[in-house]
């Protein structure tokens, strides 16, 4: 395999940086002011399981290779991974994660998040957001 030369090396730099820009424009452009609820936005993939005063759940279906659209969670909430998988978020900024869940663990969100999904996994994962709607949810009375 030979060397890339530097022209190649910046060229594919290039490339990359215009497909990021790309998409935070997109991003931006559609994420003007209201929150684009993810049920609403995606209903093949997601449904609310139970709603109540306290919380909202959803069930996150994204089979593989699937890229969702644009959505925003306003809260907090836990993410509580029901199935292995690799998701690849895109955020407003350019910024790009990949994470790696297995099925049983969790992790917390508790600050508001504009982003796209894709499942970049050969298999479908799934996924319960439980979303926190009052901080004293579940707390005893005092």
């Amino acid at each position: 395999m030979g060397r890339r030369s530097r022209a190649e090396i910046v060229r594919g730099i290039l490339e990359r940086d215009r497909d990021t820009l790309a998409l935070s424009v997109q991003l931006d452009r559609a994420m003007p002011g209201a929150a684009q609820d993810l049920t609403k936005v995606e209903p093949e993939n997601a449904k609310v399981e139970l709603e109540n005063e306290d919380v909202r759940i959803v069930r996150v279906k994204l089979r593989p290779h699937v890229k969702g659209v644009v959505h925003e969670h306003v809260l907090p909430y836990v993410a509580v991974y029901l199935k292995d998988g690799v998701i690849r978020h895109y955020f407003p900024d350019g910024r790009t994660e990949e994470h790696q869940r297995k099925a049983g663990t969790f992790r917390w969100v508790p600050l508001p998040v504009k982003h796209i999904h894709e499942n970049v996994g050969d298999e479908p994962t799934e996924v319960l957001l439980v979303e926190i709607k009052r901080p004293s949810a579940g707390a005893p009375a005092r």
